[in-house]
């Protein structure tokens, strides 16, 4: 899995990307923070979002095949 080839989430920096993260406008006292706050939903935002996504009219099966593409793993 491609998730997993990766290098583990949150391990502890080196020196190359703690110098890198310190430049970075997101990084302020040893963390990264976004800074746009969150979206604020209500209970009836959820619940038409659910609603639309169980029940609603759009079309959910693509009107032609969708093509697969081969893909080369030492490209990954």
């Amino acid at each position: 899995m491609l998730v997993l080839s990766g290098p583990q989430f949150g391990a502890p920096l080196s020196a190359e990307q703690r110098v890198r993260a310190r430049a970075n406008p997101h990084y302020h006292e040893s963390r990264f923070v976004n800074d746009i706050p969150p979206a604020a939903y209500r209970l009836a935002d959820v619940w038409t979002l659910l609603r639309g996504q169980f029940f609603g009219t759009q079309i959910r099966i693509p009107p032609v095949p969708l093509p697969v593409v081969a893909v080369d793993s030492q490209a990954l």
